[in-house]
């Protein structure tokens, strides 16, 4: 019985750490292309290469100026919402998302998407423009980046709170504020 648990572990674990290795190879040879810079730009690398080019993207900065004036759309997982959020942002589940969940916002509407970093926000911002929604942004570093900037989180009772749902281990290294939470 261990050695079946062994080897199952095996099979997961080495295609894991090749992917790990080529990932890191791909990322070196992508970074040693460009200038050379420390955590901070590997940082904004990284984030650049998993975003595309097909959605608006803003600041956490910019973001946060439209407080009040723009309609946020929280695209993270339930756990993640209830942690924490942005103040009044709308909660849409990425992994259940349908038109219908924002068929009560107008086209022309000014929207800001949000998830962790800003890659599930942006698959929900290019359906959005693919349906013709005409102001989406998606917000570049996400929460964590908004978080980093010092700007205001709130837990379900709208009260400020400091935790923050970090999606994982891998992308909490991008939290620099805040307490970090994983569950």
């Amino acid at each position: 019985m261990k050695l079946n648990h062994t080897t199952g572990i095996l099979k997961w674990l080495i295609p894991t750490v090749i992917i790990g290795i080529l990932s890191f190879i791909l990322i070196r040879h992508k970074m040693k292309q460009t200038q050379s810079f420390g955590v901070k730009g590997w940082r904004k690398f990284v984030l650049t290469e998993l975003l595309t080019e097909n959605a608006s993207v803003i600041s956490a900065a910019q973001a946060r100026e439209e407080l009040g004036k723009a309609i946020f759309l929280d695209t993270r997982s339930t756990a993640e919402y209830k942690i924490s959020h942005i103040k009044n942002a709308r909660f849409i589940n990425y992994k259940k998302f349908s038109l219908s969940d924002v068929a009560d916002l107008n086209k022309s509407d000014n929207l800001i998407v949000y998830c962790s970093i800003g890659k599930r926000s942006e698959t929900v911002a290019k359906k959005m423009k693919k349906a013709g929604f005409t102001n989406v942004h998606n917000v570049f570093g996400g929460i964590l980046q908004w978080v980093n900037q010092g700007f205001q989180i709130v837990n379900m009772q709208q009260e400020p709170t400091d935790s923050i749902h970090s999606y994982n281990l891998l992308w909490g290294l991008y939290l620099k504020k805040g307490i970090k939470v994983t569950k």
